[in-house]
């Protein structure tokens, strides 16, 4: 007869997984309630990481990323506004900078197909491209001669309009394209991964030739981004260029300055502290949901107090009674991070469908390696957490006590005051939790509460696009205008109708420089410029608190008109009345 083997070997004649399966199997329900439990947590952390991996921790995908430098113009009061094109020859002369390029983005009509498609495209000056190390997939980049005036037309398409328009064929290199009734000559595509600074990702790109009708220097408009020498340090690039700025204005009176910010806060901006309040914030869910878990695992050691402490009188050592305990919750958080990394795949995906097509990096956001290395760490973070407290009360029952007075007899009044702090944290994190919302619904409500100025109720927009090819002349496209505003307050419902070159509060505005009549200084002043139709305050509901808006004689008569802002008309004539005064405003090339 074979020698009985201590119970302390008993365990290891019976493979891991069958004891994990017998151990889930006596229990479905509760089971059931822990992986849920961690799923819920696990998912709600993997999702909002693969947010802030994209964002924070993943670098960025251009070589020497960490040397590229958005470079602004500073135009006081504004710290970060677009350069002109004259600003940024003028930078090109940095030292501190080995490259130095800029970007505008501009809708245009792709014409020769079967029917027009409005495209994006996005205007570079040379070395815009080698900035970002983005190689044509198919073809060549630009050549000098055509990024010169007088030069054959080029244009690089993107990867998306290659694939959607013309079939990913590799045919289309040499092909005519008809934009805005030009004709350009397709000489390469970019790949997937060209750069992308905009609000919306390029499809087409052409040089932006120094002949543009916006070359004049008072026009801002260029997104400029530079690279820093091998060996400069930011704040030893900033001094240079502001010294060098200093020394250019003088001459110009401008009252300019220069400001370089690393290229990653054009991605990431004022988010990084949003994000890591919001993973804070799931983490702190994350932290309910083990507290709830070990909870439910301390209850159940405790109903199996009288069991262990039979394991324990029949030989099994307090090690493999603690090695018993881990592996339960081995089982429970093995099961929960699987269905957890499911829970955050499909809110990764969720996210993702929520924000808008235009935050930058949105396409990086997913479950890659990365997700799955921090799911795997938190999964086993979660199973030490949630295992530990019940395996060691489990394993430091008293198996005289239990044997002699019952289940609980031998569970140890420090597993009763852990209990207790496991009820009190969790209590505490939900409270924490509950405030925390609590504000920041009190604050999204006083966000809805502020008055932008204008009034967002039955107001509706819509862009139009007028191409070079059939409105080229001004007589055109003023006529068309014209029947727009004469026609559309016609159809139901409408009671004013208005133009404008951009929207309220979207950023797109025209920044530029004005010169006051009077002024004693010789610097200009800079402001934000709209240009609009004489019903536009009546069609937003903007109030005019002095004079009058604008009337059609305004547009064809011999004097031009201006209507400005109180903060404008107080920064520019304070203490006196702002009508009849006179400034000069540059807008477009023209005064």
């Amino acid at each position: 007869m074979a020698p009985r083997l201590p119970y302390d070997a008993e365990p290891m004649r019976s493979p891991l997984l069958r004891r994990l399966l017998r151990t889930l199997g006596r229990r479905p329900g509760l089971a059931l309630a822990v992986v849920a439990t961690l799923a819920l947590g696990i998912g709600a952390n993997t999702a909002i990481f693969s947010v802030v991996d994209a964002y924070l921790l993943r670098p960025l995908a251009y070589p020497h990323a960490e040397r590229l430098v958005e470079v602004w113009d500073r135009q006081p009061p504004a710290e970060r506004a677009p350069a002109s094109l004259p600003e940024l020859l003028d930078w090109q002369r940095s030292r501190s900078l080995d490259l130095l390029a800029g970007s505008v983005s501009m809708g245009l009509t792709l014409t020769g197909g079967d029917l027009p498609q409005r495209v994006r495209a996005t205007l570079v000056t040379p070395g815009y491209l080698d900035l970002f190390g983005a190689q044509p997939l198919l073809g060549r980049g630009f050549t000098p001669g055509e990024e010169r005036e007088g030069g054959p037309r080029a244009a690089l398409l993107g990867y998306q309009l290659w694939r959607e328009r013309f079939g990913g064929r590799r045919d289309v290199l040499g092909r005519a394209l008809v934009l805005d009734g030009k004709t350009y000559e397709v000489v390469g595509v970019l790949g997937a991964g060209a750069p992308a600074l905009g609000r919306s990702p390029a499809t087409l790109w052409l040089p932006l030739l120094p002949n543009t009708p916006w070359r004049q220097e008072g026009v801002h408009y260029l997104t400029v981004v530079g690279r820093l020498r091998p060996g400069v340090s930011l704040a030893a690039a900033r001094a240079e260029t502001a010294a060098m700025v200093r020394g250019v204005d003088a001459a110009r009176h401008r009252g300019h300055g220069i400001e370089l910010v690393p290229l990653r806060e054009h991605f990431v901006g004022d988010a990084a502290p949003r994000l890591a309040l919001l993973l804070a914030a799931v983490g702190l869910v994350l932290l309910i949901a083990v507290a709830n878990v070990a909870a439910l695992l301390l209850a159940r050691a405790v109903e199996r107090a009288e069991e262990l402490a039979l394991r324990a009188a029949l030989g099994a050592g307090r090690r493999a009674l603690l090695v018993q305990g881990l592996e339960e919750s081995v089982a429970y958080g093995l099961l929960g991070g699987i269905a957890g990394l499911a829970a955050g795949a499909w809110g990764t995906r969720a996210l993702v469908a929520m924000l808008p097509a235009d935050v930058p990096r949105l396409p990086e956001v997913g479950v890659d390696w990365r997700v799955l290395a921090f799911t795997a760490a938190v999964s086993l973070l979660v199973t030490l957490l949630c295992g530990l407290a019940p395996a060691w009360v489990g394993a430091r029952a008293d198996a005289r006590a239990s044997l002699a007075g019952g289940r609980t007899a031998g569970v140890s009044r420090a597993s009763g005051r852990l209990r207790q702090a496991l009820v009190v944290a969790q209590l505490s994190l939900c409270a924490l939790l509950l405030v925390g919302a609590g504000l920041m619904l009190h604050s999204f409500q006083r966000l809805r509460a502020v008055d932008p100025g204008f009034r967002t109720q039955r107001l509706l927009t819509f862009q139009l696009s007028l191409p070079d090819s059939r409105y080229g002349e001004p007589a055109l496209r003023e006529a068309l205008l014209d029947q727009l505003l004469v026609r559309v307050p016609q159809l139901p419902g409408v009671t004013a109708v208005a133009l404008a070159n951009d929207l309220p509060l979207t950023g797109d505005g025209m920044s530029g420089d004005l010169t006051v009549e009077g002024r004693t200084d010789a610097e200009p002043v800079t402001a934000w410029k709209w240009i609009v139709s004489e019903r536009y305050f009546t069609a937003l509901g903007i109030p005019l608190h002095r004079g009058r808006a604008f009337t059609p004689q305004d547009r064809t008569g011999s004097r031009p008109v201006t209507i400005v802002s109180e903060g404008l008309a107080r920064r520019l004539w304070p203490g006196q009345d702002p009508l009849g005064k006179r400034l000069r405003v540059l807008v477009c090339g023209a005064d």
